[in-house]
């Protein structure tokens, strides 16, 4: 009998995976929400979370969150390894 699994299941499942990708990098997870995907990355690499809402519920030795709106990053330009944005184009108007 075919399984059936929700999006949510195999998206989840998708960034887990492609969490493992990398080692030791740091991280920059734009629209991170409540940071529940960021944990997959921050297992392995430093991860900086943002949200223009203060939602992270996320706590993890190698997570921060950071409240800022993704149009003005308080950050310096290529000052990450890697940058991810996952289920966030359905809210940008």
């Amino acid at each position: 009998m075919l399984a059936f699994r929700s999006y949510h299941q195999l998206f989840t499942d998708f960034v887990r995976k492609q969490a493992t990708r990398w080692r030791d990098k740091t991280v920059l997870d734009i629209g991170c929400g409540t940071g529940r995907l960021s944990v997959f990355f921050a297992e392995r690499n430093m991860v900086t979370g943002v949200d223009i809402q203060n939602n992270a519920t996320v706590t993890h030795a190698n997570f921060t969150f950071t409240q800022s709106d993704a149009e003005a990053l308080p950050f310096p330009d290529r000052g990450f390894d890697v940058v991810v944005t996952l289920d966030v184009i359905e809210h940008v108007e």
